[in-house]
């Protein structure tokens, strides 16, 4: 059951489900709305400002399952880029070491933060 809080001037609605998860739902498109945490360790580290945001979104999207699932396809949708973008910024990740990937592919792989980054 949806219980509408709030709508802004671009059509957004913002609920709590039966869940008690944040939602926001565009006139097109459904998002759980979780929070994003950027330690200092990513935010002041010598990475791109994108892969520094990406951080974000990959730590907003392990709230629910404890690994971030999404494929490259759905960041480059996402930030409207290109999947060798994508594919940059996580390189970047991993050798900030702030990120570990699991099951290799990119369909079926598995993205955790690494332990002293979820401080």
């Amino acid at each position: 059951m949806e219980k509408k809080l709030q709508k802004n001037k671009d059509s957004l609605k913002f609920w709590t489900d039966d869940l008690g998860e944040a939602q926001i739902k565009s006139e097109n498109e459904r998002h759980v709305a979780y929070y994003a945490i950027i330690p200092a360790s990513v935010r002041y580290s010598n990475i791109s400002s994108s892969a520094k945001l990406m951080y974000g979104e990959i730590t907003a999207l392990c709230n629910k399952k404890g690994y971030c699932w999404a494929s490259n396809q759905y960041f480059a949708e996402l930030y409207n880029v290109s999947n060798r973008s994508i594919t940059n910024w996580i390189s970047e990740l991993k050798q900030l070491n702030a990120i570990s990937i699991a099951d290799g592919s990119n369909e079926s792989r598995k993205i955790y933060i690494v332990e002293q980054y979820k401080k």
